[in-house]
């Protein structure tokens, strides 16, 4: 079960500022689930959006990398900065560049059963392309990150059986 938390959206003509927290607890450790949040060859397996990642390489605090990705609905490519990184516990990534920003922070908390995923995104764009209602964004936002966490919970779990 993925909860949603608070969704925060600001619009600034022309452009929007959107941040969502959620959670979803893994039946797996913080070990397994971190080999897919931090190997860009296991990114585009639960990560909806993303289209392809390259260099494959496991990353660490300081890595770069480029994405090709479709965020809420439009064409990008990025490059991806790793600005934080503790082993089977947290990771930091973020993209400054193209048409959308954002920032992504995945925390890692063991549980009695399994690990709860917690997860940050800061999304913002000065494009005209996402100049939405706030209802509208707070759905997208909302809904993407809720497939990405389901997804990253069935890849794991599934490569555990």
């Amino acid at each position: 079960m993925v909860k949603a938390g608070i969704l925060k959206v600001v619009i600034k003509k022309p452009g929007m500022k959107a941040r969502l927290k959620t959670k979803i607890t893994i039946a797996a450790d913080a070990a397994n689930i971190f080999k897919y949040l931090s190997h860009t060859k296991y990114q585009p397996l639960w990560n909806m959006q993303m289209k392809s990642a390259t260099p494959l390489v496991q990353l660490h605090e300081g890595s770069v990398y480029k994405v090709q990705l479709q965020v809420l609905g439009v064409r990008t490519k990025a490059e991806n900065h790793i600005t934080k990184y503790v082993q089977d516990k947290e990771l930091e990534i973020q993209n400054m560049t193209g048409m959308i920003q954002y920032s992504s922070n995945f925390r890692l908390e063991p549980q009695a059963k399994g690990t709860r995923v917690i997860c940050t995104i800061s999304v913002s764009s000065q494009s005209k392309a996402f100049a939405f209602a706030k209802p509208m964004m707070e759905h997208l936002a909302r809904r993407e990150l809720n497939i990405d966490l389901k997804a990253l919970k069935k890849v794991v779990e599934q490569a555990l059986e």
